[in-house]
């Protein structure tokens, strides 16, 4: 089929994928080959045998449990790193003053998971957060379960969006790709109009996790673009977990590359960047086009949004809390 050693395991999985993306294993190989170098393969193989295996073992397992903490800014990321190393699924919507995170684990180590929570919160001088094991009756405004590459659970629990980080930005434990994906929740739920994207630019795509989310919520196709191979390299072994290689193309290049025009541009970047590429993004979007900006630190968010203001584009909503903002704005007919 190949030059490269490919495994029966890796077949047999390749056999299911090809059925659903009515392409042969040997052309899924092949594209495989030609857009990745050999560790990324030998990685992705592992990935999915990993998968299999343990879709295969999933009925002698207990079904998982959920657990919910409400979480400061401050204990967000670590508690969510800690529970990535665990959890067969993750969560996280916020509420208030707090995040709420939910994880799905199958080996529930509680006093294990207590004891992580409060050295967390003594680090910073806070009250340690309650830990509840039975689901609670919460209204969660976020569809998405975030679910680590080598596991796979129930899609009741939410639209898993399956990730394999690597050293890519964009694993859901940051406030902006948490906001990003509220923003793009409530724009394809209809809460801002009845138009909705269907061509969507990623810029600076990091993991693909926006994209793979627009495209989980109705938008036909997607370009994601980067700088980073490791980012790139990242993206497309989650768009191809995700079973979207079809409807999304990762692509490395600089923004400033990118022709053509979208009805909706995602760019969780940084304040600066998103000052310098302001006018040039505004020219990429269709008109009625949607643009959410993220990665803007409190109080300067005021500053890179009048940038767009000044494009022409009208402020829809904001996204925030005491330190990170993410804006969605929308172009009108008349610009």
């Amino acid at each position: 089929m190949s030059s490269v050693d490919i495994s029966k395991e890796t077949l047999d999985i390749l056999k299911g994928i090809s059925s659903r993306i009515g392409k042969s294993e040997s052309q899924i190989v092949e594209d495989l080959i030609k857009s990745y170098d050999g560790a990324f393969w030998a990685g992705f193989e592992e990935c999915l045998i990993s998968k299999k295996r343990w879709q295969e073992e999933k009925k002698d397992k207990v079904a998982a449990k959920e657990i919910t903490i409400h979480l400061p800014l401050p204990m967000l990321a670590a508690t969510y790193a800690f529970l990535w190393e665990m959890a067969e699924g993750i969560i996280v919507d916020r509420a208030g003053d707090e995040f709420i995170l939910r994880a799905y684990l199958r080996d529930l180590d509680l006093e294990e998971i207590k004891g992580f929570v409060s050295g967390l919160a003594r680090r910073y001088q806070l009250r340690p957060p309650p830990i509840y094991v039975e689901p609670k009756e919460e209204v969660h405004n976020i569809p998405f379960i975030i679910v680590p590459a080598n596991f796979n659970i129930m899609a009741s629990n939410g639209i898993p969006i399956l990730l394999n980080p690597g050293t890519a930005f964009g694993k859901g434990d940051h406030p902006c790709t948490i906001y990003c994906l509220k923003a793009i929740s409530d724009l394809y739920a209809g809460r801002f109009g009845k138009y909705l994207p269907k061509r969507i630019l990623d810029a600076g795509t990091g993991t693909g996790i926006l994209s793979i989310a627009s495209v989980l919520l109705g938008a036909k196709e997607a370009i994601a673009v980067d700088i980073s191979k490791d980012a790139v390299n990242a993206a497309k072994s989650n768009v191809i977990l995700n079973h979207l290689e079809h409807r999304i193309k990762v692509i490395q290049c600089s923004i400033s590359e990118v022709r053509g025009h979208f009805d909706l541009i995602l760019a969780n970047l940084y304040g600066m960047l998103l000052k310098d590429i302001s006018c040039f993004l505004t020219g990429l979007l269709n008109k009625d086009g949607w643009l959410i900006i993220g990665g803007m630190i409190i109080p300067d968010d005021e500053i890179v949004i009048s940038c767009y203001l000044k494009n022409g584009l009208r402020l829809i909503d904001t996204y925030r809390d005491e330190q990170w903002a993410v804006a969605i704005l929308k172009k009108t007919n008349n610009n």
